[in-house]
């Protein structure tokens, strides 16, 4: 896609960077919890190595547009891009953007190929904040693997002529490598869901941390009985933190007590896997399980496959180890067995920081994780669109708000709820969207692929093309 040459286009987009707000990557730099340190610093192989390098350096680039200047040094770019650029001029440049804009929001990433990654970024204020770009990192591509091309340019919007029906949506789904899945109704008067279109809608898919929407459900269940309360709060435990996310609930110390309501816009809002955590552990594997499993529906295979319902720090204990043994052996087991493995075996494994960067390829993701289908998840959002304005559920619309980083047409949609999940092969979303004229209607999309991963470019043409034909929908 990209046949490049060494250009380092910051400096001819100063001008234009000046307005305009650069996105971080979405999955940050994780590192390992304190807990699981290892004893001795592991070594992945080169590719893994390349790979993890390439997020760190957009991740380190961000950083620096965001106003973060302690991390910058000379040896994070290549002699060749130096040559083009001063490490002062770069010095002055970066700072004058953030100077000018505040900093940038992440609307998403997506690599290239191995040695370039694109980051969808959005300035936080300036006369361009309502314009998104593009950032280009590229590598070298032998050791230290630092910069070596920089740019940065005004996104084109995707031509959505073209789509001019449902039939042509389901077309460029069949294109895709990899099992595609979308339902949309709409949200009528009584709350009671109409069919617009839906395209393999029932076959199951692994739907990653989308399967927060269950929590939530099941939260908002607990709370319409009287057995839980929105002012209530949730004991920081260290046992539960999983990996640190850039809401950092994970730095918070044990024994805090976070407000319930923070907690689940945490997990919604922000993907947040330490809210997730404590808020499975709040209401138990069980109750996940049915409620997960009451959206799905299926036979009894497929439900032995939901049960029992993970952490997150289960999963990344599971696929980010050493080696995928302890994947290859908790997919092989029953549900009891599971349950047993989770409670005895599996807290004896540790995650690495090094695997997690560098965690590119599906793994066991058929058998180890959340599942669904896309009529499960529009289902779920529609039970909850429809108690948002019952008494006590105020603070719904704020937890399930879409979050900034997520793009969305505010004068087309005077609403809108957001549910997103994601891990290598897997990326599940689901959309409560409210029409200017005050008609609603549920999305739901699926993307699974168990041999590769799934870059976040995927689907995005569909996705706002459906979005566009229910905006256009009579």
């Amino acid at each position: 896609m990209y046949q490049r040459t060494r250009k380092c286009r910051l400096g001819r987009c100063i001008h234009v960077v000046a307005a305009c707000v650069l996105l971080l990557t979405a999955g940050g730099a994780y590192s390992q919890t304190k807990d699981d340190a290892p004893p001795v610093p592991l070594s992945p192989d080169l590719d893994a190595q390349r790979n993890a390098s390439l997020g760190r350096r957009m991740t380190e680039i961000i950083d620096l547009f965001n106003g973060n200047m302690s991390g910058f040094r000379e040896s994070m770019f290549s002699p060749g891009l130096l040559e083009i650029m001063s490490l002062d001029d770069l010095r002055v440049k970066l700072d004058n953007i953030y100077k000018k804009t505040g900093g940038f929001i992440l609307l998403g990433t997506r690599p290239v190929d191995e040695y370039t990654m694109v980051a969808w970024v959005r300035p936080a204020g300036g006369e361009a904040s309502n314009q998104n770009f593009d950032l280009t990192v590229t590598i070298e591509k032998t050791l230290p693997y630092a910069i070596d091309d920089l740019a940065f340019e005004l996104s084109q919007r995707p031509d959505l002529s073209r789509y001019t029906s449902w039939d042509v949506v389901d077309a460029e789904l069949e294109k895709y490598p990899a099992s595609a899945s979308l339902g949309a109704w709409e949200v009528l008067p009584g709350g009671r869901l109409k069919v617009v279109h839906r395209y393999r809608a029932d076959e199951r898919r692994s739907v990653a941390t989308a399967s927060s929407l269950w929590i939530v459900a099941e939260i908002v269940d607990l709370i319409r009985k009287g057995d839980l309360s929105w002012d209530g709060t949730l004991r920081i435990r260290s046992d539960l933190k999983s990996l640190p996310t850039s809401t950092n609930l994970y730095d918070l110390p044990s024994g805090y007590e976070l407000p319930l309501v923070d907690a689940v816009r945490a997990m919604n809002r922000e993907v947040d896997s330490t809210a997730f955590d404590h808020l499975v552990n709040l209401l138990g594997r069980n109750a996940l399980t049915h409620k997960m499993a009451a959206a799905f529906g299926g036979d009894q295979d497929d439900l032995d496959q939901l049960d029992p319902f993970l952490t997150t720090k289960e999963l990344f204990r599971l696929k980010c180890g050493m080696t995928s043994d302890p994947a290859d052996y908790y997919a092989k087991l029953s549900p009891a067995e599971r349950r047993k493995a989770l409670r005895d075996v599996v807290p004896e494994h540790r995650v690495f920081s090094e695997f997690f960067h560098s965690w590119s390829h599906p793994i066991h993701m058929e058998e180890i994780g959340w599942f669904g289908n896309a009529d499960g998840l529009g289902a779920s959002m529609a039970e909850l669109w429809n108690v948002r304005t019952d008494p006590g559920m105020e603070p719904l619309d704020d937890v399930m708000q879409i979050a900034d980083r997520f793009p969305v047409d505010r004068q087309a949609w005077q609403r809108a709820w957001f549910t997103v999940g994601a891990e290598p092969g897997a990326i599940a979303g689901v959309w409560a969207l409210q029409r200017s004229d005050g008609r609603v209607f549920i999305l739901s999309v699926i993307f699974n692929n168990p041999k590769k991963d799934i870059h976040e470019a995927l689907g995005t043409e569909t996705v706002f093309a459906a979005r566009d034909l229910l905006k256009k929908l009579k």
